[in-house]
């Protein structure tokens, strides 16, 4: 209770006190960068820190959403040998990705992932199987028809047994993605998630509980990434307000999800306009 009334005589002296908009910019500035929020430069949002940390133990990497490639490069430079295989299906794209000249361990597939296989509309402006209406009515659509799979059936054919490190980025439609891979990921079979929670997801509805609830039960830990650290993520609740203030304040937030270290194991997944993401491990 007195940590309640604290916290309330500071709230109203906030509200009371005047301040010029610019510096609730400023101030509003500070705390996003800090948290790697609202910004999408990888060296910088903490992206590149998690690559560092987990691509150079890493046999097998999936870059879902590779777009140009970025993301590629970072996990090629860190990774010593690393099987990589990155994932773009819209055609523009695909051929920027494959005008890289990775090396050959790097095999480039204009391919999506979902959770059924067949063929989708997507944006090729947004990127995004998602339109954003009726919000963006004023917008030119240019859809593209592409080819997805489902993430458990390309390991089959591919002869895929473990995934070391996934990585999805696919506007708005990550869960779908997880979800098609579930027999994988419930198998043990992967063992780090990294994946984008952003704007998308409200027209997705693919909502952060979902991902909570996709993850019960199975051996991993939320983290969300941020600039100097991946800040671990609580059970969700809607009535955790320290747990909805990191991961419901703003939409485009990456995670990692990382399996826990089982007793014979030594190994080792937000939101604003400009994205990040969430990592999830796994025993």
């Amino acid at each position: 209770m007195e940590r309640y009334r604290v916290k309330r005589f500071f709230r109203k002296l906030v509200i009371l006190t005047p301040l010029p908009k610019f510096l609730l910019r400023v101030f509003s500035f500070v705390w996003l960068t800090k948290r790697g929020e609202d910004f999408a430069d990888m060296s910088l949002n903490g992206e590149v820190r998690v690559i560092k940390l987990y691509a150079p133990e890493c046999r097998v990497i999936f870059d879902v959403g590779a777009n140009r490639g970025d993301w590629t490069a970072h996990a090629v430079k860190a990774s010593e040998g690393a099987r990589i295989y990155s994932f773009e299906p819209l055609q523009a794209l695909y051929e920027m990705l494959t005008a890289r000249a990775f090396p050959s361990r790097v095999r480039c597939l204009q391919l999506g992932l979902s959770d059924a296989s067949g063929e989708r509309q997507l944006d090729r402006r947004t990127t995004s199987l998602y339109r954003r209406e009726p919000f963006k009515q004023h917008e030119s659509v240019q859809m593209e028809t592409i080819r997805v799979v489902t993430l458990d059936e390309f390991c089959a054919a591919e002869g895929v047994e473990r995934i070391d490190f996934l990585k999805v980025d696919v506007e708005g439609h990550e869960l779908a993605v997880l979800q098609g891979g579930h027999k994988m990921i419930s198998s043990g079979n992967v063992l780090r998630i990294q994946f984008e929670y952003s704007r998308f997801n409200i027209f997705s509805k693919a909502l952060l509980v979902d991902f909570f609830r996709f993850f019960d039960g199975l051996p991993f830990r939320l983290f969300q990434i941020m600039t100097r650290k991946s800040d671990p993520l609580a059970e969700y609740s809607f009535t955790n307000t320290s747990s909805g203030r990191s991961v419901t304040r703003k939409p485009d937030t990456v995670g990692i999800s990382v399996r826990v270290p089982s007793v014979s194991s030594t190994i080792r997944r937000t939101l604003g306009p400009a994205s990040r993401s969430c990592v999830n491990e796994s025993s």
